[in-house]
Order: structure tokens, then sequence, then C-alpha cells
């Protein structure tokens, strides 16, 4: 290379002025449709990304139904499986074939008793049942298929929020210096009076530059980060269980019936978390309220008494008073006291 180079300098000290400033002019156009190019090139790679991006997704939520497809299939087709062998099987098991019946209104089978009637032996094989897959059979019947909450969201209509700032992009990354490369989605749980419906807040991830530098806008969930709760579900939430007066396991059931599976140590920890936060300045204030009294008073706290010739079954009622002043005082001097021990040792 060095010794192309330093015959390229020999050949150029001979040339005029005119030649050499048409060469560099020329040279220039080269390098601007060099650049021309490259652009474009970038231009191209950047589209094809993003039609990767939507063909791998396409990808993805077909390799899902497909595979959600084959248990539906597999789901009916052990249905039938135990159906017939409910009709078909021990007369004691008839109770079992009347409720699925009643369940599932289906087309009724084919009727063979006149082949059962004709053949004698045939009544007999059918009636011959193997325990150890009668066991089996039950326990696939009996145990529950575990769905998750974000797999029961799937269902749910939703509803598309562009998170996207024009102006603050443009002021971090220069104005027409930055692209939408791709989208990231972050959902929620929402809730309307009826139906439920799923909230999905979609923040984009920007190319920047002719580098094409990627760089997401980064997503925190305002309640608790990396959880689908959001206020509307959490109000209807401590709407039922404080006013309402419903407990959080009557919740979950309900939830599940319109076929949103939030289990119910999943709203124990929601309550755990955002109640303090919640309601904790309302019980400061109310808590500063009550010590501004000289007096605190309750009753109607039952208790059973004894004495003073009240029978076993008599309710009585304890009225108490509290001195929040003079209790504090005490608590304060007790602190005061304390330092100054420590303070002297």
């Amino acid at each position: 290379m060095r010794a192309d180079r330093e015959i390229f300098i020999n050949s150029i000290q001979d040339y005029g002025r005119d030649r050499l400033l048409s060469l560099a002019v020329a040279q220039y156009d080269e390098l601007d449709r060099l650049k021309l190019i490259q652009r474009e090139n970038e231009r191209i790679y950047t589209e094809a990304h993003i039609q990767y991006c939507e063909l791998k997704g396409k990808h993805d939520a077909t390799v899902k139904e497909n595979a959600d497809l084959k248990a539906a299939l597999k789901k009916e087709i052990e249905q039938n499986d135990l159906k017939a062998r409910s009709i078909f099987g021990r007369k004691t098991e008839g109770l079992l074939s009347l409720i699925d019946a009643a369940d599932n209104k289906t087309e009724e089978p084919v009727d063979e008793s006149a082949v059962e009637d004709n053949d004698s032996s045939y009544e007999r094989k059918s009636r011959i049942i193997d325990l150890e897959e009668r066991k089996r059979e039950q326990k696939n019947v009996g145990t529950k298929k575990k769905r998750s909450l974000a797999a029961s969201m799937k269902n749910l209509p939703e509803e598309l929020v562009y998170d996207l700032n024009v102006d603050e992009l443009n002021a971090m990354y220069g104005e027409n210096n930055w692209r939408i490369a791709y989208w990231h989605s972050h959902s929620t749980l929402e809730k309307i009076p009826n139906p439920y419906y799923k909230r999905t807040v979609l923040t984009p991830a920007v190319s920047v530059g002719l580098e094409h530098e990627l760089f997401t806008i980064p997503y925190r969930n305002p309640l608790i980060d990396r959880s689908q709760v959001s206020a509307s579900i959490m109000a209807d939430i401590l709407f039922r269980k404080f006013v309402l007066g419903l407990p959080f396991n009557r919740q979950a059931m309900d939830y599940q019936m319109h076929d949103v599976y939030l289990l119910k140590q999943t709203i124990i920890n929601w309550a755990n978390t955002l109640v303090p936060l919640i309601c904790g300045p309302m019980y400061e204030f109310l808590t500063e309220c009550l010590i501004g009294y000289r007096y605190g008073q309750s009753d109607e706290t039952t208790i059973q008494v004894n004495k003073d010739g009240r029978g076993p079954g008599h309710k009585s009622y304890m009225c108490y008073v509290l001195r929040f002043r003079r209790s504090m005082e005490r608590q304060v001097n007790s602190v005061f006291k304390a330092s100054a021990i420590n303070l002297s040792t």
C-alpha cells in the first residue's frame, strides 16, 4: 500500500494547477456519492430491522396460537374419551354422565343398544375396566390447570397508549437526529364497571444518529414497578374490602369468575404495599387531631362480667377514657430523661 501511494505521488508531481483542481473536484464528487450510498444503506438497514421485528412478532404469535390449538384439541379429545367411558362404563358411574350432559349440551351419541343386544360378549368386555387407568383419569380430571394473571390478560380487550414525547426526544438527541426502531410493551390490568380490559403502554426504542445507537425510554409503573396493578383495579379492591366488607378471598373468586386469574395472595401483596402509602398521610393527620383533644372516649366494646348479679350470657359494655395529653407528656419526659442519662454517662 505504501509503494502504491508513493507511485501515485510521483505521478501527480508534474500535474498543473488546473489538472490538480479537476482531480480534487472529481474526488470530492466521488466522496459525496459514497456518502449518499452509505446513508441509503443505513436507511435500508433500519427498515429491514423494523420489518424483521414485525415478522418475528407474527412468527411468535403464530407459534403460540398453534400451541394453544394443540392444547385445546388435546383437551377436547380427553373430554370425549372421558364421556365415552362414563356412558359405556359401569352402571354406578351413570351420575357422572348425567352431570356432564347437563353442563355440556352436545349431540347425543349413536345408539348402539342393538349391537349390544346382539352381542352379549361386547357388554361383558365393556364392563372390564383397568383400575390403574381409572385412577389416572380421576387424577387428571381433579387437577386444575394452573393459570397466571399475565396469561388471562391476553384474552381481555386492549387499549393501546403510545407514550411518546417528540419535544423531549428532540431536546435529548437533536431534531431529525432520531427515529423509532420499535416499541416496548408494558401492560397493566385496568377495570371499568364491566368488563375488564387490558391497558398497554408502548414506549419507543429510538435509533440515534448515523451510528444508529439504540436507546429506550424507561418505563415504571407509578404504583408498583414491574407489576400489573393500576389505580382503577386497586380502587375497586379497596372499595370492596373496606366499604362492602368483601374479603380478599371472595374478591379473588369473583375475578376468576370473569376469567381474570388474580390470586388472593397477589391482592394481599398489593394492599400491603399500597395502603400504607395511600392512607399514611390521612392516618397521621387523624392521629394529630385525636392527640389534640384532652380526652378521647370510646365505647360499645362488649365484655363478660360475672359480678353484680349478672348472668353468664348478659352482654356488658366497656367505656374507657384515654388522656392523650398526659400520656404524651409522660413519654416526652421519659425520652428527655433517658437522653440526659446517656449524656451524663
